[in-house]
C-alpha cells in the first residue's frame, strides 16, 4: 500500500548485529507523526541489489547507507553519481568559511605544504589534515618500482582532472551539524570537539543569514545540513561554515523532528532534479 502522500520510504535493514541509529530515528518518526500515515517498507543491502524495475519505483524514497541509496537512485531513478555540495559558490566568501578555502583540480595540488585535502568529485571520498609530502602519488602505474607485484603503496593517487578542497588547516574546537527546512532551522546537534563550547546567539544569527542567502538560490535543496566549527580567531571565538549536504545518507546525531520525512524527500529529489556538483574556487584573506 502507498501512503497517503504516494510514496513508499524503503529503510535499509541494518547488517547481522549492527544497530543503525539513523534508520531507527527515521523509522520511529515515520511511525509517530501524528494525523499522517507515511508507508515504509525494510529491505536489504543484498536484495535491493536483486532487485528490478517493479519492484520499486522513482518515486520512493530510500533511507540508509550511502552505497544504499546511490544503488537505489542508480538503478531506479536514472542518477548515477550523487554530486557533493561542499560550500556552495553563494557562500564562497571569506567572511563565511573564515580559512583560506580553494577547490582545485588535482594537477594543481602542491606536492607538500600542510594543508587539509579532500575528494571534492566524489561523496564521502577521502580526507587528509597533514604534509602533502606523505599523501600524494601522482604516480598510478608502480612501473618503474623494483618487485612491482610485491609493492604496497598507501599514498593516494590524485587525478589531473579531479576536484580536491585544498584548504588552510584550522582548529574546530567544537562542530554543529544544523538541518534547515524551508528556509529555516529547525535543530542543531553537536558531534564533535568540545560540547562545552556552543554556539552562541550572534553565531546563530550569522548563520541564519548565510541560510536565507543560500536558500534562495534555485539551486539549493529544499531541505539541507548546514556544518559549521567553533573557532579562535584574533582572539574572538568565531562560526564558519565547514560544508553543506542534501537530507541524505548522513547522520542525525539525535535529530528527530517531525520534519524528518519531507526532509530526506527532498534531498531525493535535490538528486533527481539539480544534483549540481562543485567548480573550482579561491577564497582568500583579505
Amino acid at each position: 500500500m502507498r501512503s497517503v502522500y504516494g510514496q513508499t520510504f524503503i529503510l535499509q535493514a541494518a547488517p547481522k548485529g549492527v544497530i543503525d541509529l539513523d534508520t531507527l530515528t527515521v523509522q520511529s518518526v515515520l511511525d509517530s507523526c501524528a494525523g499522517r500515515h507515511y508507508n515504509y517498507e525494510i529491505t536489504s543491502l543484498e536484495f535491493l541489489k536483486r532487485s528490478k524495475m517493479g519492484d520499486y519505483n522513482k518515486y520512493d524514497i530510500p533511507v540508509g547507507v550511502l552505497k544504499f541509496v546511490s544503488m537505489f537512485l542508480s538503478k531506479f531513478c536514472g542518477v548515477d553519481k550523487m554530486n557533493p555540495i561542499e560550500v556552495p559558490p553563494e557562500l564562497q566568501r571569506y567572511d563565511v568559511v573564515k580559512r583560506n578555502y580553494s577547490i582545485v583540480k588535482g594537477l594543481e595540488l602542491p606536492d607538500s605544504g600542510r594543508y587539509f585535502v579532500k575528494d571534492a568529485s566524489n561523496l564521502k571520498g577521502f580526507s587528509y589534515s597533514g604534509d602533502l609530502r606523505y599523501l600524494i602519488n601522482r604516480d598510478t602505474s608502480n612501473k618503474d618500482r623494483e618487485n612491482p607485484d610485491y609493492f604496497v603503496d598507501s599514498t593516494l593517487k590524485i587525478y589531473d582532472d579531479n576536484l580536491y578542497q585544498l584548504s588552510e588547516i584550522v582548529d574546530f574546537i567544537s562542530e554543529y551539524r544544523c538541518f534547515v527546512n524551508e528556509g529555516q532551522i529547525v535543530g542543531i546537534q553537536y558531534y564533535m570537539g568540545d560540547p562545552l563550547v556552543t554556539l552562541s546567539e550572534s553565531m546563530i544569527n550569522e548563520m541564519k543569514a548565510w541560510v536565507n542567502t543560500y536558500s534562495a538560490s534555485k539551486f539549493s535543496p529544499r531541505s539541507y545540513s548546514l556544518d559549521v566549527g567553533v573557532i579562535e580567531k584574533n582572539d574572538k571565538k568565531q562560526v564558519a561554515l565547514i560544508e553543506i549536504h542534501p537530507i541524505t545518507s548522513l547522520g542525525l546525531y539525535g535529530f528527530c523532528g517531525n520534519e524528518i520525512p519531507k526532509m530526506y524527500k527532498d534531498g531525493i529529489d535535490w538528486y533527481m532534479a539539480v544534483n549540481r556538483g562543485v567548480t573550482e574556487c579561491k577564497i582568500i584573506s583579505e
